[in-house]
């Protein structure tokens, strides 16, 4: 019988800081979203500031590399959640200073939004059960709540994450590879293919969508 893998256990940035050259796993409210960047290797990278209630200022620098442009986090909102697991703390900057990377290989992330945390992007590479972290996430929210105004006052205007206005598309616009919000009608759910078939309204016939587990 398989080992059932275990979940990591989060700490807080404060103790992260203090972990040089480990792998940790954590929850933060992200606070700045950088343009990404195409690296050398033709790989991706972008550069988030994520704090928690034990490190709000100047928060930690987490640099997550992808793959592709899209598999970067595509932050919504300047105050939603985000869990890392496993990226490895290091120095930079002649050992004064601290961040930490989210390598495409080992770590992996899930963002969420709103007072129910939904997860909206994770990466290819998240397993974790989502419940397991609802409590942290609630526990931090609740520090900050009503804060979003201090919290924007911390953004450095060069890097403030802009809120996204919610727009939905139609199955006709759907590309591959390519993420998108939609409101449609479930006319079936395959529970052998995992598979849900769906109608928007519009003249485009029903397509299938398949889930991710």
């Amino acid at each position: 019988m398989a080992k059932k893998r275990e979940s990591p256990k989060l700490i807080k940035i404060k103790d992260a800081i203090k972990l040089i050259n480990q792998q940790v796993s954590l929850i933060g409210i992200v606070l700045e979203q950088r343009e990404p960047k195409q690296c050398r290797n033709n790989d991706w990278i972008c550069t988030l500031r994520i704090i928690d209630d034990t490190y709000p200022s100047p928060g930690l620098t987490v640099n997550v590399f992808s793959k592709t442009l899209e598999q970067l986090p595509q932050i919504k909102n300047h105050d939603d959640m985000i869990l890392f697991t496993r990226i490895k703390m290091q120095t930079f900057d002649s050992g004064e200073r601290v961040n930490a990377a989210c390598s495409r290989w080992v770590s992996s992330f899930a963002l969420f939004e709103g007072v129910d945390f939904v997860c909206y992007q994770c990466s290819t590479n998240f397993h974790e059960e989502e419940a397991l972290y609802k409590s942290a996430m609630d526990d931090l929210r609740k520090v900050f709540a009503g804060c979003s105004q201090v919290i924007k006052a911390m953004q450095s205007i060069s890097y403030r994450t802009k809120p996204c206005s919610e727009v939905f598309s139609f199955l006709r616009e759907i590309k591959i590879g390519k993420r998108f919000d939609l409101v449609c009608r479930i006319l079936h759910a395959d529970e052998d293919t995992s598979a849900v078939f769906v109608w928007d309204g519009t003249d485009a016939p029903p397509a299938s969508i398949l889930l991710e587990k």
